[in-house]
Order: C-alpha cells, then structure tokens, then sequence
C-alpha cells in the first residue's frame, strides 16, 4: 500500500518457519556403577529426544527511508518425543521489530510477547550504535523472561525422569557497551559486558534433574576487555585482554590474554609470491576442571565447583600462507602448549588437554 510519498509503504508482511531436531545417547553398562539408578535397562542406554516445530507468522511491515516496523502474530505448533512419551502444544507469540537509521547513527529494537502456550514469557532486545570518523559506540541490551528449553521442561529416559507441569521463568539481564578508537595506524577498544541471571535452570547429578532453586541459578558476571591492534606497514601487532568477575562461574579463569603478530607482503622482485605469517600466545589464569554430563549435555555445576584448582598455562597457534595467481595453500599448528603443559591439565574433567594439531590445505583455481 504506498502512501503519496514513494518512499514510505505499508505492505503485508509474512515469514514460515520449520526445525526438525533429533538428538541420541548411546552408552554400555553396567550403568549402576556410574548412575544414581536406570528407569527402563541397567545394561545399555539408547536414549532419543526430537522435536519439532512450524511456525507461521502473519502482520504489517511500514518502511520509509530511515524506518522500519514490524508486527507479527504467530502460531507456533510444537511436538517433542522421548523414549516414553509424545508431547505436543501450541503457542501464540507476537512479534515486534523497529530498526531506524541516519546518517552515522542506528537504532533496533526487538520484542517477543507470548499470549499462549508458554507461560506468557517475553524477550526484548535494543541496540543503538554510532560510526564516526575515528570512534565507533555500540551500546545493547537484553532481556529474557521465559520457560527452559523444551530438553529442560520433561524429559524421561533411561537415564532421566523429569517433568515440571509449571516450570519456573529464566530470567536474564544483559547489557554491552563498546567503544573503537582510531588514529593512523592505532585501533584501541573496550568492551563491557553486565550479566544478572535468576531461575536459570541447573542439572542435578544427585537427582539426575533439572532444578532452578540450586546455588548457581542466581548471579551475575561482569566482563571487562580492552583490545589494541597497531599496524607498521607490512606488520600487524594485536593483543587482547579479559578480566571476569562472578561468585557463580568462579571457577572459569578470572583472567585471560592474547599477544599476536601477522605479517602479509609479497616475495621476490616482481612480488608475484604473497605470503602471509601469523602467530598468536594466549593465557589463562588459575581454573577448575569442569564436570561435563553427556547424557544431558550439561555440566555438572556442583562437582565442578569442588574440584581442585589448576594453574594457569599458556597455549601458542603459528601459521602460515601463501598465493601464487590461482594457487593458494596454507598451514596451521595449534594447540602448541602440549610440549610445556603440565599432563595432568584438563579443562573438561577425564578430556586431556588438547594435543597438537596440524592442518593443511590447497586451492587451485582452474579460470580466472
């Protein structure tokens, strides 16, 4: 519908959407030796979780030169299916969206209401960003009051028999600020980043469960990282680092950084050779292994805060790459801290640090 200004319209708007997901565990037993108890057989575990939905939304779309609004309602058919029982609802959400731009500014907000089907959960997102000559400002924030995954909602397997009839809403509170300063050949930046979570939900060992109620359900982070990247001609200087505060995810490093170099430039007189030679050292401060749960895809929260606190250690990734006209091939060495880290490090508990890998690769244009 166009309105006597060309540049303004309001049109139909629609969008349809389908996911399809199936997830398996496989495991032998005897199980007892490793598990609180089974449900359905002692021995071996072949548990299946799918779900699927469709999703067709419906609404009205204003666009003129700087705006854009949206303003969907959708219907939701969700089925999902474990080892024992079929589940199946139907939600109504309203979707709202409203992007502005002008000139070195933007504006975007999201919004998503449920009215039926899912507690009456609702998330909203909004982003407002500037782009000057010399610095960029990019300010966010988010907000989520909503039920668990579906896998947390119920699941009964083999392993798991759970099912909350009224489940409690997560909620989270995000906020991110950034700012990039640019001079010649300096680029400076800091990120914020303010994280407050509340009922998020947690795996049980103990129970075998899902539970909102747990210590770690409740808390907050805060992510300081300042980044510099310095360019000197053919050579790039980059390092980077992350400073983490949070009694709930204590036991991820508190301190991390990254030091880098990356040299591009062409070879011999005519320089036809283009080579480029990049390598970059990392650390990470003192940590606690954590404990992973593959039957639930989760970690184990409680077991991973009692283990033994490891020192920090330093990994280092060397690469190189070149091109000749159509001819490209390149090489990759990471995870170089094997040679000097201690062998009982382990990030994940029972998964040793990660060996030394090398990767290659080869591209030959056969046109221009």
């Amino acid at each position: 519908f166009p309105s006597h200004d060309t540049s303004q319209r309001l049109s139909l708007s629609s969008a349809h959407l389908f996911e399809f997901k199936k997830r398996t565990y496989n495991e032998l037993g005897p199980l007892l030796d490793f598990y609180p108890s089974t449900f359905i057989n002692a021995d071996t575990s072949t548990d299946i979780f799918m779900q699927q939905f469709l999703e067709n939304r419906f609404g009205l779309n204003w666009a003129s030169r700087n705006l854009n609004i949206a303003s969907l309602l959708g219907l939701r058919q969700r089925a999902w299916a474990d080892p024992i029982f079929n589940y199946d609802t139907t939600e109504v959400n309203l979707y709202n969206q409203l992007d502005w731009r002008c000139r070195k500014q933007r504006f975007d907000h999201s919004n998503q209401v449920n009215f039926f089907g899912a507690g009456q959960g609702w998330r909203e997102q909004t982003t407002y960003g500037y782009t000057g000559s010399k610095i960029d400002f990019t300010i966010a924030q988010q907000f989520y009051s909503e039920w668990p995954d579906i896998f947390q909602r119920s699941y009964y397997s083999n392993l798991t028999a759970f099912g909350w009839q009224n489940p409690q809403k997560e909620q989270i509170q995000q906020l991110k600020a950034q700012v990039v300063y640019r001079v010649k050949q300096l680029t400076a930046g800091l990120k914020v980043n303010a994280v407050s979570f509340k009922n998020v939900y947690r795996c049980d060992f103990s129970s075998m469960k899902w539970s909102a109620s747990g210590t770690f359900s409740d808390g907050n982070v805060f992510l300081l990282q300042p980044h510099f990247t310095y360019q000197l001609k053919a050579l790039q200087v980059r390092t980077s680092y992350q400073f983490m505060a949070s009694e709930a995810l204590s036991f991820l490093p508190k301190h991390s950084a990254e030091f880098g170099l990356t040299w591009r430039g062409g070879v011999f007189k005519d320089q036809r050779l283009k080579l480029v030679l990049k390598g970059n050292v990392s650390y990470q401060s003192s940590f606690q292994a954590q404990v992973f749960l593959p039957f639930i895809e989760s970690i184990d929260w409680l077991a991973t805060s009692s283990n033994a606190v490891q020192n920090g250690f330093f990994n280092a990734n060397v690469g190189a790459a070149i091109e000749v006209k159509t001819f490209r091939f390149f090489v990759n060495a990471s995870n170089l801290g094997t040679f000097w880290a201690p062998s009982e490090l382990s990030v994940f508990e029972g998964y040793p640090f990660a060996p030394l890998q090398i990767r290659l690769g080869l591209t030959w244009d056969f046109w221009n």
